[in-house]
Parts: C-alpha cells; structure tokens; sequence
C-alpha cells in the first residue's frame, strides 16, 4: 500500500461522509486518539450505523449501502452505535477496524475487526481496499 496516495485518494473522496479534516487520524500503540503525531494512522473510509429493528448496518461512504445480518450477527455491532470504519496503518502493515472520532470520551480509540466471514466486515474490507493505493 502506497500511503501517501492513499491518504491523497480518500481525502478527495471523503467528503460525503466525514470532513476532510477527520479523514485521517494519529493512534497511539494503546490504539486511542492523539492530538499529534503518533505511533499509527487511521485513514476513515465511511460510517456505519447499526438498525436495531431490521437487523441492518446502514453503511455511508463514496456510496451508502444497507449489510443485513442474522440476529447473532447483529448482537455482535449492533450495540456499537454510530462508528467510523477504515484502516489502522502500522509501521509496515495495516489492520481493518472502527473507531468514535469523538476524543472527547475517555475511551474512543480504534478497535480492531478480527477477520471473518461476516457480512459487515466483508463490506468494510471491500469499502477499504476500494482506497487503498
């Protein structure tokens, strides 16, 4: 992955869904929010907010999407809330996840989505990928 065409390519794309200025975010090792430069990056690839009464993650990025899920699946993010999704970039590697982009709380950080068939993950993998240079 080229970085800096990444960052360079989800900037001018994320303004249907996030502000330019929260598109790419400093993370410390202990994975949360830092106001300056940090050990990793997170570059913001869309928004996804759980359905409760449909079993649906509504998806917003270039484009909006709807992921259903069984109702364990569901269980597993729909608690979640409102979080922005995209890549963690780590020194020579970079992982999936989702984060609350408001540091004002105590805990937002990133956290990490382990691999899996699961259909929400797959449509973040596939959303992700789509940025990445």
């Amino acid at each position: 992955m080229n970085l800096e065409k990444t960052i360079n390519n989800v900037k001018s794309l994320c303004e249907s869904y996030v502000e330019p200025e929260s598109a790419i975010v400093h993370i410390n090792k202990d994975y949360f929010i830092m106001k300056e430069p940090s050990d990793y990056i997170f570059i913001n690839c869309g928004l996804f907010i759980p359905a409760p009464f449909f079993n649906e993650v509504d998806v917003y990025s270039v484009d909006k999407d709807i992921v259903s899920l069984t109702e364990e699946e569901f269980l597993k993010y729909g608690g979640l809330g409102e979080k922005y999704f995209g890549i963690l970039v780590k020194e020579e590697a970079y992982t999936f996840g989702y984060i609350d982009l408001c540091d004002c709380k105590i805990d937002s950080g990133f956290t990490e989505l382990k691999e899996s068939n699961n259909p929400l993950y797959n449509k973040i993998v596939e959303i992700a990928t789509k940025f990445m240079c």
